[in-house]
């Protein structure tokens, strides 16, 4: 950590590095998924096909 300037082993630091990763992707995840019924049923973008089955 940068502001506490705790020195910590390799192991540890890359552990809550990886952590810090997650939590930020995670977050973004979480956000996008209120948007997901507003894209659905915006006319101007571009509806995705629905699958054929080639039986």
């Amino acid at each position: 950590m940068v502001l506490n300037e705790t020195s910590l082993s390799p192991e540890p630091e890359m552990v809550e590095d990886i952590l810090a990763l997650l939590h930020c992707f995670s977050s973004r995840l979480y956000g996008r998924s209120k948007y997901k019924t507003q894209v659905k049923e915006d006319p101007d973008l571009p509806q995705p096909r629905a699958k054929s089955s080639l039986a």
